[in-house]
């Protein structure tokens, strides 16, 4: 795996997943303070090259992490729990979050509008991964659907307010485009063509994960349910 390191001072992260027990570490400086990023070119750009051990999750580790769940993001040492702090976090330091603090927010806006449509599309998700049981057409024609076309809708206009440049916020790459778009991958394999009708919403899709650094990523990960 690989990562971007906006400091010159030390820090050591790791990753703890619930479907596997991952972790990445590494300890180094860096000469510059300039944000840099997969996305970026030129003397700034510094990819670091770590190292990834995966050994099975078991319900042993819960006990040990700060709210008894997954995922928990180390930083030097230190915890910190809950998927989207994590992934604020993460924008803050390598530079996904906005530029601007109104575009952070309205980055945040996006991220908690995803997760209300999350708990929409929760009661199809559950019985689609197997995870419950129930009527699985009945729950996506009265249940994902719906839901798809309320999120996408938002999406869309959103786009298109920001001057449908290929992001959903400012002129350059957030983690909000690549929570998005890596959730159109999960859904589609589900439900082919969900977001067809959202063409804004696919050219972010497209525009992201075009990425030459990122698409070669994409088609070499493993196949995972998250």
């Amino acid at each position: 795996s690989q990562l971007c390191l906006p400091t010159n001072s030390p820090i050591s992260l790791a990753v703890v997943s619930e479907r596997s027990l991952a972790k990445c570490s590494i300890s180094l400086e860096l000469p510059s303070r300039t944000i840099a990023s997969p996305w970026m070119s030129g003397p700034s750009s510094r990819i670091v090259s770590l190292s990834s051990v995966l050994t099975p999750f078991t319900k042993r580790i819960l006990p040990a992490t700060p709210f008894g769940q997954m995922p928990v993001l180390y930083v030097d040492g230190k915890p910190l729990p809950q998927s989207f702090a994590i992934a604020r976090f993460l924008a803050n330091q390598f530079g996904f979050a906005g530029k601007t603090p109104f575009e952070a927010a309205w980055v945040d806006a996006l991220a908690d509008q995803y997760k209300d449509y999350q708990n929409e599309l929760r009661p199809y998700m559950v019985v689609e991964y197997g995870f419950g049981q129930g009527d699985k057409d009945k729950l996506r024609k009265e249940v994902a659907l719906p839901a798809i076309e309320k999120f996408y809708t938002i999406l869309e206009k959103r786009a298109k307010d920001n001057g449908s440049n290929g992001h959903f916020v400012g002129n350059s790459l957030t983690w909000v485009d690549l929570l998005v778009s890596d959730h159109i991958g999960i859904l589609e394999s589900f439900i082919p063509n969900a977001v067809s009708s959202f063409p804004l919403v696919q050219a972010i899709r497209k525009k992201t994960t075009s990425d030459p650094k990122l698409k070669e990523w994409i088609d070499k990960r493993p196949v995972t349910p998250f």
